[in-house]
């Protein structure tokens, strides 16, 4: 279980990490305190929490409504100048559920090919993720991009970045 997320948002409406715990224990089916564990040293990795309480850094985490490690990768696209290609990677793989081949849908054989070609069009030598930015890229400069390449339908939070 993920409780890690969950675990920032207590710290940060009670200010402490024994206060959240208080809270958690509070459950009809408390955490395991494994779970508890291991989320409180991710937090105190990423510097979201620093002797116990929420950092400044962890406060921004929190306004993005991320997980975590997704808003941590956000937070150092801004640092880097880099937040625009960083949030349409993650809209990308949020859209496909991490799986590129969600993107394009095939009714036949004959759409199966054309797809094979398509992704073979977009494919980075550093992997998926520069992949689906090459898509991203391709469909916000082109208005005839669905029928062309076989877009899903379903990806509409791609459509939305655009």
């Amino acid at each position: 279980e993920n409780i890690t997320g969950e675990i920032l948002k207590l710290v940060s409406m009670y200010k402490t990490k024994s206060e959240a715990i208080n809270i958690l224990n509070k459950f009809i089916e408390p955490p395991k305190l494994e779970s508890i564990n291991f989320s409180f040293d991710l937090l105190e990795n990423m510097k979201f929490i620093k002797n116990n309480e929420i950092t400044e850094l962890g406060k921004h985490s929190i306004q993005l409504h991320n997980e975590p490690k997704i808003a941590l990768t956000l937070l150092n696209a801004i640092n880097k100048n880099c937040f625009y290609w960083v949030a349409a990677i993650i809209c990308m793989c949020e859209a496909t559920k991490w799986n590129i081949k969600a993107l394009f849908y095939a009714r036949d054989k004959q759409d199966q090919q054309i797809i094979k070609k398509t992704m073979n069009k977009f494919k980075h030598n550093t992997g998926d993720h520069m992949s689906l930015l090459n898509i991203f890229n391709e469909f916000r400069h082109k208005k005839k991009w669905k029928s062309d390449n076989k877009k899903n339908n379903n990806s509409k939070k791609c459509n939305d970045m655009r």
